[in-house]
Order: C-alpha cells, then structure tokens, then sequence
C-alpha cells in the first residue's frame, strides 16, 4: 500500500482553490492506483464541494463513503451540510443532520448551526 498521507495535502489545496471536481478525480486515481482514501481526503474533497456550492456533488462523496468503507465523521457531514446550506437546501441539510444521528456520529455546533442557517 501506498503512503495516503501527502494526498490530503493536494486535496485541501484544491478545496482552497474551489477546485471540487479536481478533488474528486484525485480521489478516483488513488482507487484506481490502490491507494488507501481514508475520512480527511474524504472530508477534504467535501470540503471542495462545499466552498464552490456543488452540494449535489458533496453528497455524492459522502453517500459513496460507506460503500468503500470510509466512516464519515462530523467534518465530513459538517462540510456536506454546509454544502446545502450554501445553496439554500435546508430540506437537505435537515436530512444529513437526522442521518448523522443515524450513523452514531453526534452533531457539533457546527452541525447544528449550519442546519438552523440553511
């Protein structure tokens, strides 16, 4: 296995740049090269998604994260929310913010006040 570690670099890089779809294709190419994506790269390609308002795309991470077996955690539901919060889908937020509970995986302030705002 390779070393995953300077990737989440490259993808919070990318999240600062409003790069989503770039984040995303560098979480393909680790699959694709095997590897190992763990929650931060996850959470960091959200992230991506969440400052360039792309919430469909953010919640297309999150949802693919169980699949691959990647536990999402707070920051990871943190950036999704605020991803639909950005783009005024409260129905959505309130959603994620139900499934976190769902998940075993408790809201923060963040979580709570970014569903309150959307």
């Amino acid at each position: 296995a390779r070393d995953p570690r300077p990737v989440v670099a490259v993808i919070r890089d990318l999240a600062q740049q409003r790069l989503p779809v770039a984040a995303a294709h560098t979480l393909a190419c680790m699959r694709d090269y095997q590897v190992e994506a763990n929650v931060y790269h996850y959470s960091a390609a959200i992230t991506a998604c969440q400052k360039a308002s792309l919430w469909q795309r953010a919640l297309d991470i999150l949802w693919t994260m169980p699949e691959l077996r990647v536990a999402p955690n707070v920051y990871s539901y943190n950036a999704a929310i605020s991803a639909c919060q950005k783009s005024g889908h409260w129905e959505m937020a309130l959603l994620l913010l139900q499934q976190m509970s769902g998940s075993a995986v408790d809201p923060d302030r963040v979580s709570l006040n970014a569903a309150i705002s959307a």
